[in-house]
């Protein structure tokens, strides 16, 4: 069974990536309507996220923003398998950077650096094509999938510009190997974690939210400078990224302030643009344990 979704799902991709944006986005409209009228795809996780997380808002609001959610979540869906096989020069006009000098600028003298993401815009694109704009080796640390056949291929693909997927368990060993190198570590750190009863647990969108201790465990042990990323989109299938510091040296910090600073401007990134994060991700399906104590 496993054998035979790992081939429609690359065939279908090495389809999509053949086609021109005009055929991809054609079949997204297409795609939009059978999510949202037809399946209703996770519609009440949906409407429930966006009701918790904006409580001032009316129903016709929230019913605008799900509605652009789901537009643009068809749209990320046959992006991400189109961008599995984009040409290096279709992601350039597609994909730009917003300030590389600056960054470049900041990050002189720094061998090692902490890139925190979340899952906002076209994340997929964004971490196939970021090591196209940066002189630094780009690790990508990830949570394999069950099916390894079907990881090892995504891993390859994603990959073929200079990505280095690494294993949550194997970060340390790639410190310890990269380090006399250029070397930025990146993290998806809006993802929910399993153990709750340890997680970072803050309010974030109106509700208490638990967020992994990882980035910032590995930021306070090293002292790397830490960045978070933000992509935009000012225009159906183009985006640009820019990095924005966090902490030179989260030492420094008193403990869980690193995790606000991002909680906070992913926080403000959504506000301004709601319809581009994942909401029908069960964000909050794990309650806070009576024990666990809420960041302020």
């Amino acid at each position: 069974m496993q054998t035979m979704l790992n081939r429609i799902v690359i065939i279908t991709s090495r389809i999509f990536g053949q086609l021109p944006f005009s055929v991809i986005y054609g079949f997204s409209n297409v795609l939009f309507l059978v999510l949202y009228y037809v399946a209703g795809y996770r519609k009440k996780v949906v409407t429930q996220n966006l009701h918790r997380s904006f409580p001032g808002k009316t129903p016709k609001e929230i019913n605008l923003i799900r509605r652009q959610y789901y537009r643009y979540f068809a749209d990320l869906l046959l992006e991400s398998l189109k961008g599995l096989y984009m040409k290096e020069a279709e992601f350039r006009k597609r994909f730009t950077w917003a300030d590389p000098h600056v960054f470049d600028e900041e990050i002189k003298g720094h061998k090692h650096i902490i890139m925190l993401g979340s899952h906002y815009g076209n994340w997929e694109w964004g971490s196939v094509c970021m090591p196209l704009y940066l002189h630094h080796q780009l690790y990508g640390i990830y949570k394999p999938l069950s099916n390894k056949a079907l990881d090892n291929w995504l891993q390859e693909r994603r990959s073929r510009f200079g990505l280095l997927p690494v294993k949550m368990s194997q970060v340390a060993r790639t410190l310890v190997q990269e380090h006399d190198a250029l070397a930025m570590f990146a993290f998806i750190a809006d993802q929910t974690p399993v153990d709750v009863e340890n997680a970072f647990w803050l309010r974030f969108l109106n509700q208490d939210t638990p967020f992994y201790h990882g980035p910032e465990k590995l930021a306070r042990r090293t002292g790397f400078p830490v960045y978070i990323y933000k992509i935009e989109r000012p225009k159906r299938g183009f985006y640009s990224i820019s990095f924005h510091k966090l902490t030179d040296d989260a030492r420094s910090l008193p403990e869980g302030e690193l995790t606000k600073r991002y909680v906070a401007f992913l926080e403000r990134q959504i506000s301004e643009a709601p319809q581009y994060w994942l909401w029908s991700h069960r964000r909050w399906k794990r309650s806070k344990p009576a024990n666990a104590s809420v960041f302020r």
